[in-house]
């Protein structure tokens, strides 16, 4: 009766430790880098744009896409990682873009909490990348993708929802 239960124990621990290691590499290995902070142009400037991101070759590409656009504008660009949302006011910027990937079959906490916070849907332009390119948050009209090499057709459609916020 003893050595069952030790066999019970050992298979549950064994299964428990297997989960555990199985989820550890599936967040390590799907969760993204810390995106690089810049600015662009003079903070001054009466037209602003904030963009949140997340470290990934793709959303890289998209955000120097898109910046390379505007930079020739007089229009302030301040570029920050995801996780920075929280101290980030809305009030304070012309447009807000958020490149985010769905981690765990929901959108990135972060990127959530902010669109909620913000309350202005109408400058608020999010690009939501998931495994099948269709996830998005509810009530938000957003840009979804997959994750695939080719970033302009994503920026082009970034630019062309900022085009009427900078007018």
């Amino acid at each position: 009766m003893i050595e069952s239960w030790r066999r019970l124990l050992r298979l549950s621990a064994t299964v428990v430790l297997g989960l555990f290691l199985l989820l550890s590499g599936y967040r390590y290995h799907e969760s993204m880098a810390v995106a690089r902070s810049f600015e662009v142009n003079a903070p001054e400037l009466d037209r602003r744009v904030l963009i949140a991101t997340q470290g990934s070759r793709f959303k890289e590409a998209v955000v120097d896409a898109v910046v390379s656009r505007l930079r020739q504008r007089p229009v302030y660009i301040k570029v920050i990682d995801l996780s920075l949302l929280g101290g980030v006011q809305a009030a304070e910027w012309s447009a807000l873009v958020v490149l985010h990937t769905w981690e765990n079959w929901n959108p990135q906490l972060a990127a959530k909490r902010f669109v909620r916070r913000a309350n202005a849907p109408e400058k608020v332009v999010v690009l939501a990348t998931s495994d099948d390119g269709e996830d998005k948050m509810a009530g938000v009209d957003a840009i979804t993708a997959t994750e695939v090499e080719e970033a302009p057709p994503y920026a082009e459609a970034i630019l062309a929802r900022l085009e009427p916020l900078l007018q």
